[in-house]
């Protein structure tokens, strides 16, 4: 959903160099309490740093992928003891909702086989493309154009919803392009990261 905001927000400002850095949860929350970013976009640990404004931009929840024809699509219903039956492919534990995730199969006592986790979605088709095993992924990364190879059912009735947020310093000053950034964030993206193109 990123790049959609991104595109946006260049038009309005494009003589604003914008850098993106990656990073864990803790990672992003450090870069930002000790300003070496302006702004941290975060689905963990950010609303939990007193000294950083968290402000909500949208929900998302989770999907499974596999190739066309799995036979975890036959599976009905479709409960998270079912997934435990099948190898794993999603992210690592403390990126993108890793921990509700993680949380969801051990208050039930159950031990998922994850065969690989990685912090990028891309990662995660390749390997589920390759056979590897199934993959949990943000619902909202499943793009029909590119990924129509890859079959998808959602997963929301399984996990709980997450939220993503946008945070600075408390004390910082915000510019009006930051203030408008935020503003995109907030406004372009709808829960489950479906995009409201905006034509200004």
């Amino acid at each position: 959903m990123l790049p959609a905001v991104i595109r946006q927000f260049r038009k309005l400002y494009p003589e604003i160099n914008l850098q993106i850095h990656q990073g864990t949860p803790h990672q992003l929350v450090k870069m930002t309490t000790s300003d070496q970013v302006d702004l941290s976009i975060c689905t963990e640990e950010l609303v939990e740093t007193p000294t950083l404004k968290a402000i909500h931009c949208y929900r998302w929840n989770r999907s499974l992928i596999a190739p066309i024809g799995h036979p975890v699509f036959s599976r009905h219903p479709l409960q998270l003891n079912t997934l435990c039956e099948y190898p794993l492919i999603t992210y690592v534990f403390g990126f993108t909702g890793g921990n509700h995730l993680r949380k969801s199969f051990f208050r039930l006592g159950l031990q998922p086989t994850v065969v690989l986790s990685a912090a990028d979605t891309d990662v995660i088709k390749t390997y589920v493309r390759e056979g590897l095993g199934v993959g949990i992924i943000a619902s909202l990364a499943y793009s029909n154009d590119t990924d129509n190879d890859l079959q998808i059912k959602d997963l929301r009735n399984l996990f709980p919803w997450e939220v993503t947020r946008i945070a600075y310093n408390r004390d910082k000053y915000l510019r009006r392009y930051e203030e408008h950034f935020i503003e995109l964030l907030q406004t372009m993206v709808a829960d489950d990261g479906v995009i409201v193109e905006r034509n200004r």
